[in-house]
C-alpha cells in the first residue's frame, strides 16, 4: 500500500466489525451484552458446532482482515476445526480449509508467525491480511469438527461495504491438500487444475520426513513447478528446488520475513513448514493453472550407504533402478512416503472454482495425534 492510499478519498465506503459482540456486523449495535461491560468477548464450539464469523447479502464489499484465537491450540483442533467460505449466494462453499492450515500454521503446530498476508506474533493468534472482495454476498463460517470441546473461540472479521468491484475483479480461494505417503516418483499436488483467468498467489508446506526408511536426510530438495495456459508435459515455471523456491538455500533454518519462511526447522522430528507469497513477483494465468512439488531429496555417498544398509531401496533422480553399495553417487534422490500437506492461495475470474472436496476431520489428523506428538503437545 503506499502511503497516499491512507488518507485518499474514500467515498461511501462503510466499515463493520464482526465479532462475538456484534456477529451481524450492524451499526450501533456493539458490545450490547451485560450492559456494554464485555459480556460477550466469545463463543463456546462444542463437537459440530458452528460459528458464523461473517455475512452480508445484497451489498459489494472486500473482507479486510480476519483475527481469531481459542483456549485449546493444540494440533486437533488447528486441524480438526474448518473454515468454510461462501461467495455470491452459493448454496455450498467456494471453498474449505483446516483452521490452521489456512492461516500458515502447518502440521497442526502452532508457532510465531510474521509475514506480509498472515501473522502470529507470538504464536498464540492468527491473522490474514489478504483481501477478499465480493460482489453482492459472503459468509465465514468456522465448526469444530472434532469430538473435543472448545472452550473459547474469538473472533473479529474486518469488513469495508460498498467497495465499487469491476467485471474484472477476481474472487479469492484457498485449496488444502495432503498426501500422507508419497509414492515414489509421485509429484506431490499443491494445486490442482483450475480453469479460468487469474494469479497464483502463494503457498505454505507442510512436511513430516520418512525417517524410517530415510533416517535424517534432507527431503526439501524437490523442483517446484507450475503448469500454465496449456502447459502439458513440462511446465513455464520450473525452480531449481523446493528450499530454493521457499528463498533460502543448502537446507533450511526457522525464519520469518515478509515474502519467505520456514517457521518450523524441526530437523529432530523431521518436521518443517514453510511458505512463499508471490506478492513482489506475481503468478498470472489466462485459461488454466496446476502446480507441484516433487519428492527429491538430498544425500552425500555415506548417507546413502547408511540407508542402504538399513535395507531402504534408494534411487538416483529419475532413476529404474536402486543403487548399490557399489555405484553410490552424491546428490539427489527420489523419496517416497513422507507426509506432505500444504494450503496454496489464488484469485480466479469466478466464484466458484470448483475445488475437490476437503477431506474429513479424521482423515485430517492421522498421524498428528501419535504418542511422540501427544508428548511434545501435552495433548
Amino acid at each position: 500500500m503506499r502511503f497516499d492510499d491512507l488518507y485518499s478519498d474514500y467515498g461511501d465506503l462503510e466499515t463493520r466489525w464482526f465479532t462475538a459482540e456484534n456477529p451481524k456486523g450492524e451499526p450501533g449495535r456493539g458490545g450490547m451484552a451485560n450492559n456494554g461491560r464485555k459480556g460477550r468477548a466469545w463463543v463456546a464450539l462444542p463437537p459440530g458446532g458452528s460459528v458464523v464469523l461473517c455475512e452480508n447479502h445484497g451489498q459489494s464489499g472486500t473482507v479486510r482482515r480476519i483475527w481469531a484465537t481459542c483456549y485449546k491450540r493444540d494440533p486437533a483442533f488447528m486441524r480438526g476445526m474448518r473454515l468454510d467460505f461462501y461467495w455470491e449466494h452459493l448454496e455450498k462453499p467456494a471453498f474449505s480449509v483446516p483452521f490452521g492450515d489456512f492461516f500458515g500454521h502447518g502440521l497442526g503446530r502452532m508457532e510465531v508467525l510474521e509475514s506480509a498476508l498472515f501473522s502470529s506474533s507470538e504464536g498464540r493468534n492468527v491473522c490474514s491480511f489478504i483481501p477478499m472482495p465480493f460482489r453482492e454476498s459472503m459468509k465465514i463460517v468456522c465448526t469444530n469438527e472434532t469430538n473435543i470441546h472448545q472452550d473459547s473461540f474469538y473472533w473479529e472479521v474486518d469488513v469495508t461495504l460498498g467497495d465499487q468491484h469491476d467485471e474484472r475483479t477476481p474472487w479469492f480461494f484457498a485449496r488444502y491438500n495432503r498426501n500422507r505417503y508419497c509414492a515414489l516418483l509421485e509429484d506431490y499436488e499443491l494445486l490442482p487444475q483450475v480453469h479460468g483467468r487469474g494469479r497464483f498467489l502463494g503457498v505454505n508446506f507442510g512436511t513430516i520426513t520418512n525417517k524410517k526408511d530415510y533416517l535424517d536426510t534432507w527431503a526439501n530438495e524437490g523442483e517446484v513447478k507450475f503448469f500454465l495456459d496449456g502447459d502439458k508435459e513440462y511446465p513455464t515455471l520450473c525452480g531449481t528446488g523446493q528450499e530454493d523456491y521457499i528463498g533460502t538455500a543448502w537446507g533450511m533454518g526457522s525464519f520469518n520475513s515478509l515474502y519467505h519462511g520456514v517457521p518450523i526447522a524441526d530437523g529432530k522430528n523431521g518436521q518443517f513448514t514453510m511458505y512463499r507469497h508471490h506478492i513482489p513477483d506475481p503468478i498470472f494465468f489466462h485459461q488454466e493453472i496446476r502446480a507441484v512439488a516433487q519428492q527429491i531429496g538430498f544425500g552425500n555417498k555415506d548417507h546413502k550407504r547408511r540407508m542402504i544398509e538399513h535395507g531402504t531401496k534408494v534411487y538416483a533422480k529419475g532413476a529404474d533402478e536402486p543403487m548399490t553399495l557399489d555405484n553410490l553417487e552424491m546428490g539427489g534422490f527420489e523419496r517416497s512416503g513422507d507426509d506432505v500437506s500444504s494450503c496454496a492461495y489464488f484469485y480466479l475470474d469466478r466464484s466458484d472454482a470448483d475445488l475437490p472436496p476437503l477431506d474429513s476431520c479424521e482423515q485430517r489428523m492421522v498421524g498428528l495425534l501419535d504418542e511422540e506428538r501427544r508428548e511434545r503437545f501435552d495433548v
